[in-house]
């Protein structure tokens, strides 16, 4: 798999973000949530794929995970269909004040507080649930942000009607489907044009995987109107 700009800076800028809250430079403010959400509505997720350091501790588990060369497992469609809407439901219900919402969202939450100071105490069982999803991490990619995740679900919301995008050039691709394989969040890029999913988080993996060139491209993704259908609009009228 060809190394690439990107996948070199996704290394480097959850660490950079995670030292600027530890050192008390950035802080969890609903300033900066603002802007992670505003920038998901034009760009993507950039914040889960690119900055969240729960996320991509997961990520490097599932990369040591397959360096040791343990199973790697995918969840059957059917099952991924369904679980992906998860996240949103807690979502939705985190509003209502629902104490075991909070605490299935505490391995974001803890990770978070401990770089920024706010953490508290972690009880046990926050800590066990934690282990739990970084030890899931070794067989299933990034568990915790795709299916439990409130924090992305919000992001990944917004992003469905983002202005930049990655785009498939169906005329050059050759179904080989290595795009799929790579997608950390199980998205089947192979089949759409403009990836329009709420999972995905900006990894930019499945481009770096395709092998023929420019057939995946990040970049705007509102559809132009069509000359022939203007033509088309001119004689009928």
């Amino acid at each position: 798999m060809k190394q690439t700009w990107y996948s070199l800076m996704r290394m480097i800028t959850p660490v950079l973000f995670g030292s600027l809250l530890f050192l008390g430079i950035l802080y969890k403010s609903f300033f900066l949530i603002g802007i992670f959400m505003v920038s998901s509505l034009f760009f993507g997720a950039f914040h889960c794929g690119w900055l969240c350091p729960f996320g991509y501790l997961q990520e490097l588990l599932g990369k040591l995970g397959r360096r040791l060369h343990i199973p790697h497992f995918s969840l059957p469609p059917g099952w991924e269909k369904y679980l992906r809407f998860l996240r949103y439901l807690l979502f939705v219900l985190s509003f209502t004040g629902l104490g075991f919402i909070y605490f299935l969202g505490t391995p974001y939450s803890q990770s978070m507080g401990f770089l920024t100071g706010l953490g508290g105490a972690v009880i046990p069982a926050a800590a066990l649930l934690t282990g739990a999803f970084l030890t899931l991490s070794l067989f299933i990619d990034r568990p915790f942000c795709r299916y439990f995740c409130t924090e992305g679900a919000r992001y990944g919301a917004l992003s469905m009607a983002r202005f930049f995008t990655v785009k498939r050039k169906e005329e050059t691709c050759i179904s080989c489907r290595k795009c799929d394989k790579a997608c950390p969040a199980g998205i089947e890029v192979s089949r759409i044009n403009q990836v329009r999913n709420g999972q995905c988080i900006n990894c930019f993996e499945c481009i770096r995987s395709c092998p023929r060139d420019k057939t995946l491209t990040y970049g705007w993704a509102l559809k132009k109107r069509s000359p022939v259908k203007e033509n088309e609009n001119e004689k009928t009228e």
